[in-house]
């Protein structure tokens, strides 16, 4: 485990699941997890409110649960979310369950 860092094991079950959902999802449909975000954001635009997070996913076609998946992507508690906020998901390693595992974590 590194220092500052919790395994994403670490928040349960259901928030590891949520995360691999948005992740392949990400991954399969923009390249990778930072790509994805980069389409939901606006020309200009560094960062996302809850509601247009959600609204834009829905419009992108993501299938997941978006009100649980904000929830363990705002830890801060912002109510807005930056590229930081999923950028720790483009080191998650996903076993084949759909657990995260290896040496992703969560700052």
């Amino acid at each position: 485990e590194v220092a500052g860092f919790i395994p994403l094991q670490v928040l349960g079950r259901e928030a590891a699941s949520c995360l691999s959902c948005f992740k392949h999802w990400a991954e399969s449909t923009f390249g990778s997890v930072t790509a994805a975000f980069d389409a939901f954001l606006p020309a200009g635009r560094t960062e996302l409110t809850i509601r247009e997070f959600r609204l834009t996913a829905r419009q992108l076609q993501y299938q997941g649960e978006t009100k649980r998946l904000v929830e363990y992507l705002d830890l801060d508690g912002a109510k807005k979310l930056t590229k930081h906020d999923v950028l720790f998901l483009e080191d998650w390693h996903v076993t084949p369950t759909g657990n995260g595992g290896g040496d992703g974590g969560r700052k």
